[in-house]
């Protein structure tokens, strides 16, 4: 898992290269995650794949076809809870670290535009 936390910075790293208004898009969380895995899963040791897969695709049943403007805070709070019920607390931990550095390399993209332009 060491090396999973390594991906997650060279995901922050690279978002400071990106342009694309993904924030104000109408990109939807399946279709984000889809590029997002794409981009990174060369940086991804071969034994975390599978969890990261595993991970995402349980964001794409919670959000799915939900724009990524229109995820707000009490939605992520409440699948949280949602998928935490009957779940070990590391299970929902992994899962919230995974689709959490998703939404925030989103997040970050829009908020590196924004940087550049001052």
């Amino acid at each position: 898992m060491a090396n999973l936390n390594n991906f997650m910075f060279k995901v922050k790293d690279y978002n400071k290269n990106k342009s694309n208004n993904i924030v104000n898009s109408n990109i939807t969380f399946n279709e984000y995650a889809d590029k997002w895995l794409k981009e990174y899963r060369l940086q991804i040791r071969k034994l975390d794949l599978p969890i990261v897969i595993n991970n995402i695709n349980i964001g794409k049943y919670y959000f799915g076809q939900k724009r990524l403007k229109d995820i707000t805070s009490l939605d992520y709070q409440q699948f949280l809870m949602n998928y935490s019920l009957g779940r070990k607390k590391s299970s929902v931990e992994q899962a919230n670290s995974i689709i959490q550095s998703l939404l925030k390399s989103a997040l970050n993209i829009e908020q590196y535009k924004f940087l550049l332009r001052i």
